[in-house]
């Protein structure tokens, strides 16, 4: 798409040949096929008639044109890469109007967020080709949230996010242990539970721009409500025997009470020693409480005595 030109060969006078070629040496790219053509030159002497010499050069019609990509980025950090396999004799890269080193690649850090014209100029004999585009740097992302609950932190505790990250054309992925819940800016709340012990949750947030990803994340940890659980050796007992008791209560519970009847018998983890004489058949109600910040709960057993004889 060159405009005409007009060949210059010496000594002056002389005529040209070929394809797309005038005789007085003018020949328009802009209307031929791509390709190579040769063209000849031929002087003839108006002083010794027969005497003449030619030369022959190729002139090669090609289609110039570029374009460029982001090959890669980091946060502000961008590099652009020009047409692979393109052969130029020179490439020139300018950002807002100012020449930035580069060949076939270049790499630039830009001064922060925004929009900022790039172009490529590249050039071959006498032609050249220009890409400018708009390329928009968008902010670095900043992952930033709070996570707000109950100080006790017991089970099914409800955990409300807060996020305090910047804003812009950002893409958000939400996880909890590593299993994603939400890709929202602001995700709904979450209900964690504990059973037979504290248990640690990790909320992150994945934050990206499309060239950078941050990652941040907080962790809580709920406690369980305890459950009081305790079992006897033996239904029933005889006179002056040893009620043989067992906790195995589960929740981290942070007090005990066991009771015979009603009446407080010891307030250890451990069981206490029970032993009860009776000269009839009775039957005694053994409880156990536990509790903690998290709750209280209480389990009773009946164990029957009888007479020794």
């Amino acid at each position: 798409d060159d405009n005409a030109v007009t060949f210059v060969a010496g000594p002056a006078g002389g005529t040209f040949s070929g394809t797309g070629v005038s005789p007085d040496g003018m020949f328009d790219p802009g209307i031929m096929p791509l390709g190579d053509y040769p063209i000849i030159y031929r002087f003839n002497s108006s002083d010794l008639a027969g005497c003449g010499r030619q030369d022959t050069f190729v002139v090669t019609v090609a289609e110039l044109a570029t374009d460029f990509e982001i090959s890669e980025c980091d946060g502000n950090s961008l590099c652009f890469a020009a047409p692979a396999g393109a052969v130029y004799d020179s490439l020139v890269w300018t950002i807002d109007g100012v020449e930035a080193p580069g060949d076939n690649n270049l790499c630039f850090e830009f001064p922060g967020p925004g929009n900022y014209d790039v172009m490529l100029e590249v050039r071959r004999g006498n032609c050249s080709a220009i890409a400018l585009k708009d390329i928009f740097v968008a902010p670095a992302p900043a992952p930033d949230f709070d996570l707000v609950y109950d100080p006790d932190r017991c089970s099914s505790l409800d955990v409300s996010i807060v996020n305090n990250s910047n804003t812009g054309d950002l893409t958000y992925a939400w996880a909890l242990n590593g299993d994603p819940f939400s890709d929202q800016r602001d995700p709904g709340p979450l209900l964690l539970g504990s059973v037979l012990q504290d248990s640690t949750f990790e909320v992150s947030l994945e934050l990206s721009n499309g060239c950078e990803t941050r990652r941040f994340f907080e962790s809580v940890t709920t406690r369980p409500i305890p459950e009081s659980r305790f079992s006897v050796s033996q239904n029933v007992y005889c006179s002056g025997d040893t009620i043989e008791l067992s906790s195995n209560g589960f929740g981290r519970p942070e007090s005990y009470r066991w009771e015979v009847d009603g009446v407080l018998l010891g307030t250890d983890s451990l069981p206490p020693l029970l032993v009860r004489d009776t000269e009839g058949q009775d039957t005694i109600e053994v409880c156990l409480q536990v509790a903690s910040v998290c709750g209280r709960d209480t389990l009773c057993r009946d164990v029957v005595l009888t007479p020794a004889s």
